[in-house]
Formats: C-alpha cells, structure tokens, sequence
C-alpha cells in the first residue's frame, strides 16, 4: 500500500520503502470512499481511530486529495499522500495530568504491550479503560465475546491515576478522559473542514478503526454534521481499503533547468 492511494509490488516497495509512510491511514480513506460510494455519500470526513492514534480526511465530491510533500519524525518527504491530519489519540491513549493539574489524553500511548489496564497487563489509564468504566464497553462481550475485559482494573487505574489526584469520582474522572479525547479529535476535524473553509455542516461522518464508532455518534452531535455512516466491519475498514486500491506507479525527477528551455 501507497500513502497516494494505490498498491505496488514487494519488489517496488523495497525499492521505494518511502511511499509506504502513512500507508494505513491512507487504506482506511480508501475504504471509507468506498463506503461512502455505496451510501450514496460524496461529502464526508473518514475517521480512523485507532490503538494510538486518530486519522482524519476529507472526502468531496467521492475523491479524496493529495499533498505533494510532508514532514514525518522531522524529515521533509516529497512522495505525493492522500491528505490526512493525525493525532495523538486512540484507544490505548494514556490519561495523564500535567503539572498545572489538568486533565490530558494523549499523545503516549500504552501501546500494545502492556495496553490498556482492563487487558489484565496495564495499570495506567486509558481512553478504553474509561469507556469500560462508563459502560461503553461490555467487558463481557469483548470481540464478540472472545475476549474477558478486568472492568475492576479500569476502575483502580482511574481512580488511582486521575481521580485521587483531581479530588473526583472514578465514573466522572471516566468521563472527563472521554470528552478531553473527543475534544482532541474535533479538533482534528475541525482542521481539515472549518480552518480551510468548508461549512462542516455540508459533510458526513464515516467513523471506523476499532474505536471510532464509538466515538462518532459525541462528535457527530458537537460538530453538527449531516449524519454517521457506520461500517459494517468497521476495525477492518483499512485492510478493506487496501483491497480496494489500484496498481498505481508514480515516479518524480528533480531537474535543474531554465524555464524557457524546459
């Protein structure tokens, strides 16, 4: 997978590692215009959210956009991306206070290992552990059931973590790591609609990765935007994408010439 949008082989991805960077984010947009072409929906934001972070783009007119040049881990790339802002938060995200005593989620994450605290192997807040302790997630029927969340580890990370020290309730530590994280991915959406000039209100909402539906319906209603469209595989939405794309072979050459002679 391309961060432009389309696949190359293995042997063109050895060649040109530098095409895979921001390749997932750019699978996920790909199925979201998918989802978005069979929902009759040309207008929209895809919002990926994820383990550790949330990947926003905006769709118009059914095609996506692309930037010619970008900055990862402090290298100027110039590779052509699907246009994608990405944040800090997911999931995994960790609640944490700074020293001025306020509430922050994000950007570290606790990752895969050890994850959040209801996995069993964590003991620090996180985006998930609070959606377990407010009941947006059953720790019961986790992955269909696979899975046994320790909803009892939730509640000791918040309460040891954040509301001991914010002098609060565990549940309402919960739920003020939830809106710290969903104000810091309005604001992402923001970025790509309202600061470039585009009325939000014109566009639609496909949330997918494992945690974006769950997030989608608050965001939905903060920024007033037309409607949710909900993938039906939506943590997969990315390797959906990637099915989707095209054999796609770009090539750049830097030339130094006059103008009048090129």
């Amino acid at each position: 997978m391309q961060a432009s949008g389309g696949a190359m082989s293995v042997d063109s991805v050895a060649a040109r590692a530098n095409c895979t960077i921001q390749s997932g984010p750019a699978a996920s947009v790909l199925g979201a215009q998918a989802v978005g072409a069979m929902a009759g929906e040309p207008d929209f934001v895809s919002f990926d959210m994820g383990g550790t972070s949330t990947d926003v783009s905006l769709v118009r007119n059914g095609r996506y956009s692309l930037v010619e040049e970008t900055k990862e881990e402090g290298y100027h790339l110039r590779v052509p991306m699907i246009d994608v802002v990405s944040i800090g938060a997911g999931g995994g995200s960790l609640a944490w206070i700074d020293s001025g005593g306020v509430l922050k989620v994000g950007p570290e994450s606790a990752g895969a290992e050890p994850g959040p605290a209801c996995y069993g192997t964590g003991d620090k807040p996180t985006v998930t552990d609070a959606n377990v302790v407010l009941g947006y997630i059953d720790p019961d029927f986790f992955l269909g059931g696979e899975i046994d969340l320790d909803a009892e580890r939730s509640r000791r990370a918040i309460e040891n973590g954040i509301a001991k020290q914010l002098g609060m309730e565990t549940v309402e530590a919960a739920s003020g790591i939830v809106r710290v994280a969903n104000a810091n991915m309005i604001r992402a959406i923001k970025r790509i609609t309202i600061e470039r000039g585009h009325d939000i209100r014109d566009f639609s909402l496909i949330p997918a990765g494992g945690a974006g539906p769950l997030h989608g319906g608050r965001l939905l209603s903060e920024l007033a935007m037309r409607r949710a469209i909900i993938p039906a595989y939506p943590g997969v939405l990315s390797a959906c994408g990637l099915v989707e794309a095209d054999l796609e072979y770009q090539h750049g050459q830097t030339i130094l010439a006059k103008l009048d002679e090129v």
